[in-house]
C-alpha cells in the first residue's frame, strides 16, 4: 500500500512501525488543519525567520502551512496512492483568522516568532468552539470533495485514537497546551462523528483502543505521543482493514514500469488476495489478457500506440475485485 498521510506524528509513527514491504510512503503532508482549504492568509512568508527552523522537515512543514497546499499535494500524488491515513491531531491548536482567511497555529510559527506577529494581527480561533467546528464542517466538504475527484475516497483511513490520559508508570500525561486528554477527547468526539457522517467511503480506526503515551518518545511525553503497545494496536487494526477481504478496503492499483519501447512491466501487489489477474485496455477495449496467477508481476508488450487503462482482478476464497491504475500513454 503506498500511503499518503495528512495528519500528524500519530500517523507518520504508525506508518514508520509497519512492514516497510507493505507500506510505504508517497508523501507527508504535516502542521496542517483543513480550515484553510477555505483560503488561506497571504503574505506571510516574508514575515517568516527561517534560520529559527533547526530541520528540513520543519522549513517543509511551514512552508506546506503558510501555503496550505494539501489538496494539491493531494493531486499531484493521487496516481501513485493506495491509501490516505489521516488524523486530526494537527487541529488541536486552532487556527488564525484574517478578512476570512486562515493559517494553522503550529510550532513552527510559534518558534519562529510568526505566531506572535499573527496574535497581533489576526484573530485565534481555538480547536472545539462552535465557530472552529463549524469551519472545519464547511473545510471536510471540500476536502471530501477532492478525494473524489482524485478517485481516493474509498481509501481514506481517519485514526482517531483518544488521547491518552496515562503514561506507561500510570502517571497522568502532561497537558498539549493547556488542553488535558480528557477535555481533547470530549472536543474531538463530534468532529469525528461529522466525519463519518460526511465521508461515507472513509473508515474511522483507533477509537476503541487503550491508549497509553510514552514517557521516553523521542519527541517527549504528549497524550498523543503512544507507546509501543498502543501503536502495535492501531497497526494491527489498521493492517486486518488493509489484508481482510471482508472489510472491503480496495486493494492496492497496479504499479507500472516501462522496461522497453512498447512493453511494461505491471505489479499487482496483493493485501487479501491468493491470485491476481491482469486486463490491459486500449481506448477502453481489452486487447490483452492475461490468467490468475500466484506471481504478482506481469511483462506485457502493447500491440499499438494509444490510453491504456490497466485493470488488475484480485481473488481469494471466492471474493473478488478489480481495481484500475490511471491511463497509461504511449506514442
Amino acid at each position: 500500500m503506498r500511503v499518503f498521510i495528512h495528519g500528524s506524528c500519530v500517523s507518520r509513527d504508525l506508518l514508520s512501525l509497519l512492514p516497510p514491504e507493505e507500506f510505504a510512503l508517497t508523501f507527508y503532508s504535516p502542521r496542517q488543519s483543513i480550515i484553510p482549504l477555505l483560503g488561506h492568509i497571504t503574505g506571510l512568508d516574508e514575515q517568516l525567520d527561517k534560520t529559527r527552523l533547526t530541520s528540513r522537515f520543519q522549513r517543509r512543514a511551514i512552508t506546506g502551512t503558510l501555503h496550505a497546499d494539501l489538496i494539491q499535494q493531494l493531486q499531484h500524488h493521487h496516481r501513485e496512492t493506495d491509501l490516505v491515513l489521516w488524523d486530526i491531531t494537527d487541529e488541536r491548536l486552532g487556527v488564525y483568522e484574517k478578512s476570512g482567511r486562515y493559517m494553522t497555529r503550529t510550532l513552527e510559527a510559534i518558534s519562529t516568532g510568526l505566531d506572535s506577529t499573527l496574535a497581533s494581527t489576526a484573530r485565534h480561533i481555538p480547536f472545539g468552539t462552535d465557530e472552529h467546528f463549524e469551519l472545519w464542517a464547511s473545510a471536510l466538504q471540500k476536502w471530501e470533495r477532492s478525494l473524489t475527484r482524485s478517485r481516493l475516497a474509498d481509501r481514506v483511513v481517519l485514526l482517531a485514537p483518544r488521547w491518552a490520559s496515562r503514561l506507561d508508570d500510570g502517571t497522568p500525561t502532561p497537558s498539549s497546551f493547556g488542553t488535558h486528554a480528557a477535555d481533547h477527547n470530549l472536543l474531538a468526539r463530534r468532529y469525528y462523528e461529522l466525519a463519518r457522517a460526511t465521508m461515507a467511503g472513509a473508515r474511522i480506526i483507533g477509537d476503541g483502543i487503550d491508549t497509553r503515551s510514552a514517557p521516553d518518545h523521542r519527541w517527549g511525553p504528549a497524550p498523543f505521543h503512544f507507546n509501543g503497545e498502543t501503536n502495535a494496536s492501531l497497526g494491527d487494526v489498521l493492517h486486518e482493514l488493509v489484508y481482510d477481504h471482508s472489510t472491503q478496503f480496495p486493494p492496492p492499483r497496479p504499479v507500472v514500469a516501462t522496461t522497453g519501447p512498447h512493453t511494461i512491466d505491471v505489479k499487482l501487489h496483493k493485501t487479501w488476495a491468493e491470485e491476481v489477474a491482469l486486463h490491459v485496455l486500449l481506448e477502453g477495449k481489452p486487447k490483452i489478457r492475461f490468467r490468475y496467477q500466484k506471481e504478482d508481476l506481469f511483462r506485457a508488450h502493447l500491440p499499438a500506440a494509444g490510453k491504456y487503462v490497466l485493470r488488475g482482478y484480485h481473488r481469494a476464497r471466492g471474493y473478488t475485485v478489480g481495481v484500475n491504475s490511471e491511463h497509461l500513454s504511449t506514442p
